[in-house]
């Protein structure tokens, strides 16, 4: 069991899913940080602009 375990983690296919595998997970959070970022911009113009209208009515 340990003899499969210590191949496995010497194969390159497996060195390959790990890699590609942080590679995907490094993409997606920092396409989460940008668009969560660039969502509470937009709810915060938002926001304010309706304030703005509310005020001038």
């Amino acid at each position: 069991m340990l003899k499969q375990i210590q191949n496995l983690r010497n194969s390159l296919v497996f060195k390959l899913i790990l890699t590609v595998e942080f590679i995907f997970l490094v993409g997606i959070a920092t396409w989460a940080f940008f668009n969560i970022r660039y969502q509470k911009e937009k709810v915060m113009d938002e926001i304010i602009e309706s304030g703005q209208i509310c005020q001038s009515v």
